[in-house]
């Protein structure tokens, strides 16, 4: 799975926790999770320039410390951070999955050659497809284990501490 879609796994399983332990409504939950796209938009800027100058190995190394920084706090949900430190976090996250998602790209097509990349661009895409996919289930398994018999009512300390545990 290509770490930009594990930003949108992980993004996913953050606008529920916002809605159920927090109680937000979903143009509130846009706007807070706005940052890590911001973030994303930011890297991919320089990014590809980055790739061919350093290489993809480094561009995804530091990209994937970075996503891990970001995604820190997020295993402390019980502990109710404030919304903007989440969307710090965010921000954070975001700048490291532009990084590594538009290194992975590079390094995919780097030694293509030029008759073979339409092949190519379509086994990317279905990799990238079922990646997320496997993903998704994988991390709504995960959170049911954590979240047996517990209240669905917002502000549930329980709820939160699951949420973390997922992440």
């Amino acid at each position: 799975m290509g770490l930009r879609d594990g930003g949108e796994v992980s993004a996913a399983l953050l606008d529920i926790d916002y809605a159920r332990t927090r109680g937000y409504d979903a143009g509130t939950i846009g706007w807070l999770l706005a940052p890590q796209g911001l973030g994303t938009l930011l890297a991919i800027t320089f990014a590809g320039v980055l790739a061919d100058r350093y290489g993809s190995r480094p561009l995804v190394l530091w990209g994937t410390a970075v996503t891990a920084l970001g995604t820190v706090l997020f295993t402390q949900l019980s502990a109710a951070p404030d919304d903007i430190l989440l969307s710090v976090s965010l921000l954070v996250r975001g700048l490291g999955l532009g990084f590594v998602g538009v290194a992975i790209t590079a390094g995919a097509y780097r030694d293509i050659s030029a008759t073979a990349i339409a092949r190519a661009t379509g086994m990317i895409s279905v990799v990238q497809r079922l990646g997320a996919s496997f993903g998704t289930a994988v991390i709504a398994v995960i959170l049911a284990a954590q979240l047996p018999n517990t209240s669905t009512s917002p502000g549930t300390g329980h709820v939160a501490s699951g949420y973390g545990n997922t992440f």
